[in-house]
């Protein structure tokens, strides 16, 4: 009987062989990328090496002959069993001049030094098909029949099939083959999948696997980025912290705090501040405000003032249609974090020292009230109020 299943083309088999077993990998993934952050995440090329292949399969070799991989010369490489380019990879490269931590049991502190850029979610399953053999020698013969009609490397078709059985037909008559062989499946997969036995039940879990892993997935791959990329200030945060443990450890309850040990611990902890910034709390609101806030098209309540920042922190709009218009332009700008409004403001002008009325009007702010002062402008009066857009 024909199956009816649709094969995706990024679907490959991989013959191998050792002692007295011959494996066919079979490698199955799909997978979307889900960014924490604003930033860009990497393209898809066809020079990428398959994580799936190069470091997931051969431990489980490894692990079903009863072998072990040394990790201390273990090295990644191998044939694809899968078109990289169907897929978005991760950078896990390590940097050139990341230290080596001696012990890392003893430097907490050192461990937070990189946060999570981009988030892949999605599926896989690994397939592996093992003909065991009781003689040694009737390897060599059995993996000649198998690479006869499949090949070493293929792709997955439903041609693969007719291939399989022609292949189990001449391995139970072929007198050169003197022992017993006996097929054996195991599954590894992200997300449960229907038993495979046989390659017809393998077509009909393929087809399945889209719908097991779902709309999104499970995390697979984190790409982490180092901080002090973000900040440049952030191993001043380091030295802070290995002060204030200096004076944590010099004060009890029995003794007189030396002041000068907490005016230098001090002194370590602003100066890696930028000016304006009171404590690193708010240049940790500040720096996720500006790389990994998740904004909604929607606002807070209203707080009266306006928010005191950085010329290049506000966009003065001047006068709009009306709030949802002033909230409708930030909502356009990936940066805004909160807005103005001022439904009715009298402005003092200089020049003539009359206060001139307006209407309306409208300021796009790339801070809020969690990182930026809340105050009323001198020159300024009316109904003037702040409106924090709403992230997390």
């Amino acid at each position: 009987m024909e199956i009816q299943v649709e094969i995706p083309e990024h679907i490959k088999y991989l013959i191998s062989d050792e002692e007295r077993h011959v494996v066919i990998f079979l490698a199955n993934r799909r997978s979307d990328s889900l960014p924490f952050t604003e930033t860009k995440s990497s393209e898809p090329t066809t020079q990428r090496t398959s994580a799936m292949t190069n470091v997931i399969l051969p431990f489980l070799m490894s692990m079903l002959l009863g072998r072990t991989i040394d990790l201390s010369t273990y090295t990644i490489s191998g044939t694809s069993v899968y078109d990289d380019a169907q897929f978005d990879e991760v950078n896990r490269q390590v940097k050139a001049d990341a230290a080596v931590l001696e012990d890392w049991t003893d430097k907490v502190p050192r461990t937070q030094t990189h946060y999570a850029e981009t988030l892949f979610y999605g599926g896989w399953s690994v397939v592996l098909f093992r003909f065991k053999c009781d003689i040694p020698s009737d390897v060599v013969r059995v993996k000649a029949l198998l690479t006869k009609h499949l090949g070493v490397v293929g792709q997955l078709s439903k041609d693969t099939l007719g291939a399989w059985e022609k292949v189990v037909a001449e391995i139970k008559a072929d007198h050169a083959i003197r022992g017993a062989v006996t097929l054996h499946t195991q599954v590894y997969s992200s997300v449960p999948l229907p038993e495979v036995d046989s390659p017809e039940s393998l077509l009909k879990s393929i087809a399945k696997l889209k719908e097991a892993i779902g709309s999104l997935g499970q995390p697979l791959f984190m790409n982490l980025q180092p901080l002090h990329d973000l900040d440049e200030n952030y191993p001043v945060v380091q030295e802070n912290i290995k002060a204030f443990s200096a004076v944590g450890g010099d004060v009890s309850l029995y003794k007189d705090i030396d002041h000068r040990l907490l005016d230098r611990a001090f002194q370590t902890y602003v100066k890696g501040l930028e000016k304006g910034i009171s404590s690193y709390n708010l240049a940790f609101r500040r720096l996720k405000e500006e790389v990994d806030a998740n904004c909604e098209n929607a606002f807070l309540h209203k707080i009266r003032g306006l928010l005191r920042v950085y010329d290049h922190e506000v966009h003065e709009q001047g006068t709009v249609e009306d709030l949802q218009k002033c909230q409708d332009l930030c909502t356009k700008d990936k940066n805004c974090r909160a807005i103005g409004y001022a439904e009715q403001l009298d402005e003092l002008d200089l020049e003539s020292g009359l206060y001139l009325k307006k209407e309306r009007q409208c300021w796009i702010y790339h801070r809020s009230t969690s990182t930026a002062t809340v105050h009323t402008p001198g020159g300024l009066s009316g109904d003037m109020g702040v409106y924090d857009r709403k992230c997390y």
